[in-house]
Order: C-alpha cells, then sequence, then structure tokens
C-alpha cells in the first residue's frame, strides 16, 4: 500500500508540472508487469470510480482482490465501494473475512451492520470496539444501540466509560442520563439530564425529560435549575416551556402565566410555540388570556380548522357564545365532516335554544356517522317542539335496522308513554330488558309503570330492587319502589321510602305529591295537607313537571278537598 502511495503522489506531481500534456486516463501498461498486476488493477479501480463506472469499477476490484487476498486496507477499500452502490451484503461479508479486528474494522463492520438493520449484531461488534477505542462516539453509537433494545443498565455501564474518557460530551451525559431515567434511578438521570443541558442548552429532549422527572419526584435541583436558566434573557424556548409545566404542577398560576408570556414576547410569530402556550393556559383555565394567543395563531395559520375550534372553545368557556359559533363555522368551512366541531355546534345551538340549527346539526351528524345516538338527539328537539308523534315515528323507523343501541327502546317507550299507549311502552321496555336484563332505567321504568296501573306488583318490587342494587341512592329509583310499597298497602315503610326519595330529588313534583298521597293514607293529614297543596302549586306553575302522569292533578286535588 505504501508503493500505491507513492506511485499516486509522483502522477500528482508530475501532471501538475506538465501542464500542456493530456490527463492520465489510464495506467501505464508497464505496471501490469509489475507487483503480480495488483497496482494496474488497483489504478483502474480508482479511475473507473471516480468516473462513476461502477461495473467496471467492481470487475478491477475483484482482480485487485484475487491479487492480493489478504490486504486489509484493499478489503476496507472494497468494502467502502460496496456499501456505496447498496450492496452492503456484499461490504458486510468482505469486512467479516479480515482476520485483524483492529479499530477501523470494527468500526466499519458495525456501521455497515447498523445501514443494514442488524442492530443486535452491531451492538456486539461496538461493544467490542468499546474495549479498545478512545473515540467518544464509538461509546455514543454503542450506548444509542443498547438504548434501543431497552438494555438501559449495559448502556448506563458503557456511557460511563464514554463519560470518564470525555466528561464534557454533552450527547454521552444526556443518553447516560436517559438511560437511568429509563431505569427509574432518577437521582442520577437528573445529574446527568442537567449536565448534558448545561454543556449544550440546545438538546431540548434534556429539558422534557427533567420535566416529566420533576412530575414524579419534586426534586427541588431540577426547579432551581430551570430557574436559573430561565432567568437569561437568551433562555431556550424548550426550557421556559418545561419550567411553565413545572409552575403548574406546583399551583403556582401567576408564575406559569409570566413564563408563558415571555415565551409569546420572545417569538410572538412562531406557531409551535403559540399552540403550546395556548394549550398550557387552556389547563391553567385561563381563557380570557388565551383567546389572544389562539386570535394570532388563526392569523399565522389561517387555513388550520383546528385552530379555529380552539378559538371557538375558548370563546364558549368565557361565555361569548356569539363569537364561538362563528368560530366554530369557520372552522366547518375548512373541513366540512369534522364531527367532532359539528357535535360541538350543535350542542352550543341546543344551550342557545336555536333548536332547529341544533336539529340541523345532528341531523349531519347522524348522515356522517349513522350513530343511534345522534337519531336520539334528533328526536329529542322534535320531542321537545310538541311533535312526539314524529320523534316516535323517526325512531320506530330505526327499529327496523336492528340498532345495537338499546337506548332507542328505551326512548320509543318514553314516546308511546306519552302518547298513552301504555301498551306499546311496555313491550318496548321488555324488548330492551331481552338484550340488556340488567339495565337499571329500563327496570325501573317497567317496575313504575306496573305501580301506576296497580298490576304485577311482586314482580315490579323485584325489578326495583333489582335497580337499586346497582344505584342504592338514586332517588327516582327509590320513588318507585315507594310507590310499590304504597300500592301493596304498606304505608309506613312507603312513606319512609318516599321521604328519602323526596330529600334525594330536591323536592320533585311528582315525587312530593306520592309522598303527600301515603301521608293521608297512613293517617298524618297535617303534613300530607303541606306536601299536596305544594304539589300542586308546582304542576300549576309547571305543567311539564308531570308530563306522562295522567290524573296526578286531579288525585292529589280530590285528597285535599277531603283533607279541607
Amino acid at each position: 500500500m505504501k508503493k500505491i502511495a507513492a506511485f499516486l503522489s509522483i502522477i500528482v506531481l508530475t501532471s501538475s508540472c506538465a501542464t500542456q500534456q493530456k490527463p492520465v486516463t489510464k495506467p501505464p501498461e508497464t505496471i501490469k508487469k509489475q507487483n503480480n498486476n495488483f497496482l494496474y488493477y488497483y489504478m483502474n479501480f480508482s479511475i473507473a470510480t471516480k468516473e462513476g463506472k461502477k461495473k467496471e469499477a467492481e470487475k478491477y476490484l475483484k482482480k485487485a482482490l484475487k491479487a492480493r487476498p489478504n490486504d486489509t486496507e484493499l478489503k476496507l477499500t472494497a468494502a467502502m465501494f460496496y456499501a456505496s452502490t447498496g450492496n452492503l451484503e456484499k461490504a458486510i461479508k468482505i469486512t467479516k473475512s479480515i482476520k485483524t479486528n483492529n479499530e477501523k474494522t470494527l468500526r466499519l463492520l458495525g456501521k455497515l451492520l447498523i445501514m443494514n438493520g442488524l442492530d443486535k449484531q452491531a451492538t456486539s461488534v461496538f461493544l467490542k470496539l468499546t474495549k479498545k477505542s478512545n473515540k467518544p462516539e464509538d461509546y455514543i453509537i454503542c450506548g444509542k444501540l443498547l438504548i434501543g433494545q431497552k438494555r438501559y443498565k449495559k448502556a448506563t455501564e458503557i456511557l460511563n466509560k464514554g463519560i470518564h474518557l470525555a466528561p464534557e460530551n454533552p450527547l454521552l451525559n444526556f443518553l447516560a442520563g436517559y438511560s437511568y431515567y429509563k431505569l427509574k434511578q432518577y437521582k442520577e438521570a437528573t445529574k446527568y439530564l442537567i449536565k448534558a443541558a448545561r454543556l449544550n442548552p440546545e438538546i431540548d429532549d434534556a429539558y422534557q425529560f427533567l420535566e416529566e422527572i420533576y412530575q414524579k419526584t419534586h426534586d427541588k435541583r431540577i426547579k432551581r435549575f430551570f430557574e436559573k436558566l430561565c432567568r437569561n434573557k437568551n433562555a431556550p424556548l424548550p426550557a421556559l416551556r418545561e419550567l411553565a409545566k413545572i409552575y403548574i404542577i406546583d399551583g403556582e398560576k401567576g408564575k406559569a402565566v409570566k413564563v408563558l408570556n415571555k415565551i409569546v414576547e420572545r417569538e410572538p410569530y412562531n406557531l409551535q410555540n403559540l399552540t403550546q402556550v395556548a394549550t398550557s393556559l387552556l389547563n391553567l383555565r385561563e381563557y380570557s388570556k388565551v383567546i389572544p394567543v389562539i386570535e394570532r395563531i388563526t392569523k399565522l395559520n389561517p387555513d388550520n380548522p383546528n385552530v379555529y375550534f380552539l378559538l371557538g372553545l375558548a370563546y364558549e368557556l368565557t361565555g361569548q357564545k356569539e363569537k364561538a359559533v362563528k368560530a366554530y363555522e369557520k372552522s366547518l368551512d375548512l373541513f366540512p365532516e369534522n364531527t367532532t366541531v359539528i357535535e360541538q355546534l350543535a350542542t352550543l345551538y341546543l344551550r342557545l335554544g336555536k333548536l332547529e340549527e341544533a336539529k340541523a346539526y345532528f341531523e349531519r351528524l347522524y348522515q356522517l356517522t349513522k350513530k343511534s345516538d345522534y337519531a336520539l338527539r334528533i328526536a329529542a328537539i322534535v320531542d321537545k317542539n310538541g311533535n312526539t308523534q314524529e320523534a316516535y315515528d323517526f325512531l320506530k323507523s330505526l327499529i327496523n335496522k336492528k340498532p345495537e343501541n338499546p337506548k332507542i327502546y328505551f326512548a320509543l317507550a318514553v314516546y308511546a308513554d306519552k302518547l298513552g299507549r301504555e301498551q306499546e311502552a311496555e313491550n318496548y321496555l321488555k324488548e330492551l330488558l331481552k338484550k340488556d336484563p340488567e339495565n337499571p332505567s329500563a327496570l325501573n321504568y317497567l317496575a313504575y309503570l306496573y305501580a301506576n296501573r296497580g298490576e304485577n306488583l311482586q314482580k315490579a318490587l323485584e325489578m326495583i330492587k333489582k335497580a337499586l342494587n346497582k344505584h342504592p341512592d338514586n332517588g327516582a329509583y327509590i320513588d318507585t319502589y315507594g310507590w310499590i310499597l304504597f300500592k301493596l298497602g304498606d304505608y309506613d315503610k312507603a312513606c319512609t321510602k318516599l321521604q328519602r326519595a323526596f330529600k334525594l330529588t330536591n323536592g320533585d313534583t311528582v315525587v312530593e305529591e306520592h309522598l303527600g298521597e301515603c301521608l293521608y293514607y297512613k293517617g298524618d293529614w297535617e303534613n300530607a295537607r303541606k306536601h299536596l297543596k305544594k304539589s300542586i302549586q308546582k304542576m300549576t306553575e309547571n305543567p311539564d313537571s308531570i308530563e306522562g302522569e295522567d290524573n296526578i292533578k286531579y288525585r292529589a286535588e280530590e285528597i285535599l278537598k277531603r283533607l279541607e
């Protein structure tokens, strides 16, 4: 190889002196007769390689290898040539055939194995290399390979050896910190990550892992490090972001907002920063302060529907409902089939009392998703508009499609009951209970129907007890239980249950009427008169409170007449 180098230097020197001669493109034939033809083949290989003639270069390379089969440097050159042509398997095979495992050979073999996706083999090679090498890069590559295989303990061992050789290398310190973090050795992890960030403030991931460690340990060293670093006017923005999170964790809302404002001031047109600041302010529930940030984002990114959705949420949470509607509608202009935004807008219209607009958006949702939950919302709006028959017919049309959602049957039972079709209501509830025998709402409703009609009372009692096993403090279920006991003539126990239901439902009109009736038959006429008068007053003021309760007001008035 020394002869090659000497010959090349002669060629370079002579070519630079002979300025009027054409450059030599082929070696003289006399070389072919020397050195077992090796130099001739190698020269042709070099020239063909420079000219991009890969096939010709490979032909001469093979002849050179045949002439000198044990030349280490030639094999390394050959391996790099095959790697450059994409033939990694050939490159690896040649490198593996080199008998001397020196640093150069191991380093090349390891990198070739990585390029070929053979990380486990590459790890073995680099582990051998780190026993010989003094180069920090070899320890970095070996550490990364071990981390990739989740061999964190071995990674810390190798990386610490690398740190011993190059204690000020930020990447070695960062990788060691990350490995300790994965081993949950947070004290060591903190030490190395802080050192890595001090050595190279541009290692953004170091700040993120330190913040995550702080969430788990509340290590004051981490907070002090961030606070000291962020006093600097040119503090890294990722460090500022993580410090804001630490203040949020500690409930220091004012400090968090100051840091977030600092981030916005530093880079008012950086979309990523603005988005993260907006998210943090939303988490802090600083809705009024987040609005200007999101408005700025919309100007920087006017075609992003998600930004307008966030703006809509911020407006809605600050009570600016009309502005929220406009923001949601703008989001839909950009992405008309975003079901999340459509649902938010539909629900907002419902809160605003704009039932027709809400219905239109729920219909759009139903068309896009075919989800029965949206069909139920449509039916509820139609019913609220006084069209119970239409709501009933709409849901009944879905039964033929065999809906999986049992709520459809429950809603049909409610509408059938409102339309005075008690038998149909009972049938729908029974159908629901076939599909979902433990459904507490259906058990309660059917038990209540039986109680009102004064039939199947023992069966009703079993059903309501089953419902109460799941929800023992549900006031409506306890009212049903008390009403069944009343119908069975157990007035003492019934009144006790109805008294509890009255408290749990905050004085529900129907429950209060039931209690008044029960107290009358129990003989507590004074309290019966008080509750019946109050329930009649509520019924008069709010007729909707007794919807579906036939004759309840008439019964209360009749008993009150007797008492008077």
